[in-house]
């Protein structure tokens, strides 16, 4: 379940009356059955998420159950944070370490949620609002991948239906209306613009960009303003090698250095992933974005 499927959870949730948990997993060390940022929410009688299932899981519900009625006593604190051996405490084989944050929500004192749940829906940032409230999803946020997608055709829509599913934090952005797949496009900042070459200035630096528009002068456009910028953390383009080599020959013309040129990644995708239906080629792109990601240690001096 991702964050914006738990904010609306939440929201639910608190709008019933009923306290909730934010459980967050802010920290790993070894082998872990979740990544830093997962999360799940839990209430006196559901769980919405998951930080990995097993002992871990069983023990986080248990612990956020028991800070509920903490606070309906006033008696324990709205924020905790917890650090779980797996193998030597919960007896689980892969037997990493995670640091789990416990974020209690009150009925009470949560208008924010709403005013989030608004955000989000009008494309602010929503993300920003939450971490205020909850610090440790903070740790969710940071975590996800910034990922540029250009271009709704068949092997688009696949690409954003698994990555809206995955730690990357997606902005979709097409010249076609009515293109975007309705299960990514409730999730994903969708943009639609005659000129999506001059969207590439408004995305943020450390992005992935991935282009593969229905228009080969338009993908080249794209890489120009892309190559030109310049502080991006991944540059890819669909296609063959006789493409890239175009492409090269295009983008010299256009002052473009050699380093510059061996920047853009083309063709896209890991390698040993074979079949050129869009969802296999969706795979090996979501696999290669997926290696960008750098694992999150233990903050020094935390408990």
């Amino acid at each position: 379940m991702n964050g914006i499927a738990l904010l609306d959870t939440l929201a639910t949730t608190v709008a019933e009356g009923r306290p909730a948990v934010w459980v967050t997993v802010v920290a790993t060390r070894g082998s872990t059955p979740r990544e830093t940022g997962a999360s799940m929410l839990v209430d006196a009688g559901t769980i919405a998420g998951s930080i990995g299932g097993g002992r871990l899981e069983l023990c986080a519900i248990e612990r956020a159950r028991a800070l509920l009625q903490g606070a309906r006593d006033c008696a324990a604190p709205s924020r905790q944070l917890e650090r779980m051996p797996l193998g030597a405490r919960l007896g689980q084989c892969c037997g990493g370490e995670m640091m789990l944050a416990f974020d209690v929500v009150l009925p009470s004192r949560a208008d924010w949620v709403a005013e989030a749940r608004a955000a989000q829906a009008n494309d602010a940032d929503w993300r920003a609002l939450l971490a205020a409230h909850l610090p440790a999803c903070a740790f969710a946020v940071t975590e996800r991948l910034p990922v540029a997608l250009f271009g709704a055709g068949h092997v688009g829509s696949a690409l954003a239906t698994l990555l809206v599913r995955l730690p990357v934090s997606l902005t979709w952005i097409d010249s076609r209306d009515a293109a975007f797949a309705p299960e990514a496009e409730a999730v994903a900042r969708c943009i639609v613009s005659d000129a999506p070459e001059a969207e590439v200035g408004t995305l943020p630096p450390e992005c992935a960009a991935v282009v593969m528009t229905h228009s080969h002068a338009l993908d080249l456009e794209i890489v120009h303003a892309w190559l030109r910028r310049g502080d991006f953390r991944f540059l890819g383009l669909i296609g063959s090698r006789t493409k890239r080599r175009r492409f090269e020959h295009q983008l010299r013309l256009r002052g473009h250095s050699e380093a510059a040129l061996s920047r853009l990644v083309c063709p896209i995708g890991v390698d040993g992933i074979r079949g050129k239906e869009p969802e296999v080629i969706a795979v090996a792109i979501a696999a290669q974005l997926l290696r960008l990601r750098a694992q999150t240690r233990f903050p020094e001096g935390q408990p």
